[in-house]
């Protein structure tokens, strides 16, 4: 099993994954940045992701091609992947071919594209606007965000989905909210450690060592 995580995932999503997939012993996991797009040396960036500072900060690997390479060689049997669509990142043919050599291709995400269209399953997680969590911006300051809606549909934050598969498949992952997720984070990943939702307050605060 591969699993390709987002840098547009909230922290604690991030760290559910993490703590689920070192459970059931998976090692391939990164996490995969979208395409770049325009900056102004002011207010945007080029990076277009709200929390590789927090991937990074929970020590997951960076980098999906090489997931993709052996996906197409047939080393894979199957690759989980949130949000990000591959055919955007690495070419339509590239992701096709990697989709067809797999027996199980997974998409998690908020919205479809040419992955979720190659995908053999399809589970849908709520946008921004229906998720409660933090991101940690390029500055290394963990801010919060707030739901807005409900999520639509079937659809649930990232962490609930990774709870609901930790539970069937036997693993002791479970959380009420995400503030309970970010708690356990705080407790046991050292650059949020003494962090809460409360000193984050409003105006954010820097991960340690920042």
């Amino acid at each position: 099993l591969g699993v390709i995580l987002s840098s547009r995932l909230t922290n604690e999503d991030l760290y559910a994954a993490k703590r689920l997939f070192k459970e059931l012993g998976v090692s391939r996991v990164a996490f995969q940045r979208p395409k770049p797009g325009a900056g102004d040396d002011l207010l945007l960036q080029a990076d277009r992701s709200p929390n590789a500072k927090g991937a990074e900060a929970l020590g997951i690997a960076e980098g999906a091609e090489g997931l993709i390479e052996q996906a197409s060689r047939g080393e894979l049997q199957a690759l989980l992947v949130f949000s990000e669509d591959l055919a955007t990142l690495f070419g339509e043919p590239r992701a096709r071919e990697a989709a067809q050599r797999l027996e199980l291709l997974a998409f998690i995400g908020p919205n479809a594209n040419k992955t979720s269209e190659l995908a053999h399953l399809v589970v849908p997680s709520a946008v921004y606007a229906e998720k409660d969590g933090t991101f940690t911006n390029f500055q290394g300051r963990v801010q919060r965000l707030h739901a807005a809606f409900d999520p639509a549909g079937d659809s649930k934050p990232e962490w609930a989905i990774l709870t609901e598969l930790a539970a069937r498949l036997g693993v002791a992952l479970s959380y009420p909210d995400a503030q309970a997720v970010f708690a356990d984070l705080a407790k046991t990943e050292r650059p949020f450690q003494g962090l809460s939702y409360e000193t984050i307050g409003d105006q954010g605060v820097l991960i340690n060592g920042h």
